[in-house]
């Protein structure tokens, strides 16, 4: 077995202050929660049309600056009463946003562009569907913040004490658990896979929520978990779970994870409540970015059974302030392609973003 290396805060704040690692714009290389302010949007210029917001995301690290933004009551000082919902996936609650029924989604990348491709070619979303596939998600999106770029130790594929799954080569024929169907934790498994000579065709998927697929694994009913933070720490801590791989590696090393998004209608609609958010969310990323502690506290407090042991365990990420770098966007596109999650033409990240955000 492969024993998971735990990254400990010192070693955090140097991944931290790597440009190398980050590969973006961010807080980096601030301490005790400071940062360059030039880098964070300005706030509203005028009166907040609307001040009650839902953000809807997956309780993971991903969306740590969220947290630490509404722990450190940030949206209030810019006017905002926050509430944030949590799913099972991105795909559970997209096209609930597009019918205004959620202001913003902390979401992956995979599933919005997967809704934003679905929309461009004409299909429409419609309300009241559990758990949709890739193909029933769509909406038009306006990515306006990134979330977090993977970090070593972020996310990996686990199995149980004394597992007869030893090495890589053992996975195939088996059956994996993933958080939904053909999203960001099945490309990262797919492109792992394909890297190390097995087919994703050579394996059987069936979808968990995070926090049911520790049961799921200790009932047999699959046989490798995937997992992300701050699962991966507490199961490891209440199970014994064990690291067969970390996924940070070849083709998704440093991988984008997720993004902050409002539809195009919506960032029209209410310019000067999206520019609140996103300058009190940026602040909530610089420091997630540069103080543990802090952070620690926010997920503490706003992901429901996670422990003052398991927060002081987790794998952080980086969390970039700033222009929504595209390529980044892009990268995920042209892995999506590679493994049919998008047909046609090469997807352009200016079509996600709307009109915030301009690429360089």
């Amino acid at each position: 077995m492969v024993l998971r290396r735990r990254v400990v805060p010192a070693a955090l704040a140097v991944l931290a202050a790597s440009s190398v690692i980050a590969g973006c714009t961010s807080a980096a290389g601030a301490t005790n929660g400071a940062t360059d302010s030039s880098a964070i949007p300005a706030g509203p210029t005028g009166k907040l049309e609307k001040s009650s917001i839902i953000v809807n995301t997956v309780p993971t690290v991903d969306s740590a600056g969220l947290f630490v933004a509404q722990y450190r009551g940030l949206f209030a000082k810019e006017g905002l009463h926050v509430k944030i919902e949590t799913s099972q996936n991105t795909e559970q609650v997209l096209n609930d946003q597009a019918l205004d029924t959620v202001d913003v989604t902390a979401g992956n990348y995979v599933s919005y562009i997967e809704a934003q491709s679905n929309y461009d070619n004409g299909f429409m979303p419609s309300g009241n569907l559990q758990n949709p596939t890739w193909q029933q998600i769509s909406s038009n999106l306006d990515v306006f913040a990134e979330a977090s770029i993977m970090n070593p130790g972020y996310a990996g594929l686990f199995v149980l004490p004394n597992s007869p799954i030893q090495t890589i080569s053992d996975l195939k024929g088996t059956t994996i658990g993933i958080n939904a169907p053909d999203n960001f934790a099945y490309l990262m498994v797919a492109a792992f896979l394909e890297e190390n000579d097995i087919s994703s065709k050579d394996v059987t998927f069936k979808y968990y929520s995070f926090q049911d697929m520790q049961k799921a694994l200790q009932d047999h009913q699959i046989q490798v978990a995937f997992l992300a933070e701050p699962y991966v720490s507490e199961a490891e801590e209440t199970a014994g779970l064990t690291e067969l791989t970390n996924l940070d590696e070849g083709m998704t090393t440093n991988f984008p994870i997720e993004g902050y998004a409002v539809t195009k209608q919506w960032a029209q609609s209410y310019p000067n409540t999206l520019a609140a958010f996103t300058h009190a969310l940026e602040q909530g990323q610089a420091i997630a970015d540069t103080d543990r502690a802090v952070a620690e506290k926010a997920l503490i407090a706003e992901i429901p059974g996670i422990s003052q042991r398991d927060a002081a365990l987790v794998t952080l990420e980086n969390y970039p302030i700033g222009q929504v770098d595209g390529t980044r966007i892009e990268r995920v596109a042209d892995d999506m392609q590679q493994f049919q999650l998008l047909t046609g033409d090469s997807f352009k990240a200016q079509t996600l973003m709307g009109d915030t955000q301009t690429l360089p």
